[in-house]
This record gives structure tokens, sequence and C-alpha cells, in this order.
């Protein structure tokens, strides 16, 4: 596993705010198929250790670790 600063991992919040709209690209959580797809969804909360994003008709969160090490990436489209 690949060893991150925390400074890395610290920062991770403070380019989020509730309300923003992101674009998430992740790997499908419910499917066989192992692909990444983009989604587009609404920031809910930011918490300690994750973000929680809302998609259409359900929410999903994502930790800071996963953000820093490029698992998950989340980039703000539009600012609240």
């Amino acid at each position: 596993m690949k060893m991150l600063p925390i400074d890395i991992v610290s920062k991770v919040p403070e380019r989020f705010c509730i309300g923003q709209t992101v674009g998430v690209t992740a790997r499908l959580v419910f499917t066989k198929i192992n692909r990444r797809m983009f989604r587009r969804g609404i920031i809910k909360g930011i918490y300690d250790h994750h973000v929680l994003v809302q998609f259409n008709k359900y929410c999903e969160s994502f930790s800071y670790l996963d953000i820093a090490l490029g698992r998950v990436k989340v980039d703000g489209l539009k600012t609240a």
C-alpha cells in the first residue's frame, strides 16, 4: 500500500462544501463489472473521516483516504 503524508489526507475535506455539485468517478459497488463510472451528485455532509454525496435516489459515502489514494476521484463542478 502506498504511504501518504498525513497533510495530504488532512487537506482533502478543505476542497468540499455542503451543497456543492461534484462529479464522482468510482468503481460501482453493486455490479459484477469492474469498471469506473462517472456520476454527478451533491455533497450532503462532510464528516471526520468521510464525505457524503447524494446521487439521484441514494447517498454514498467516500473516505478521505480513498480520495487521497486515487481510488475515488471527486471533482468539484459547481460551488454552492
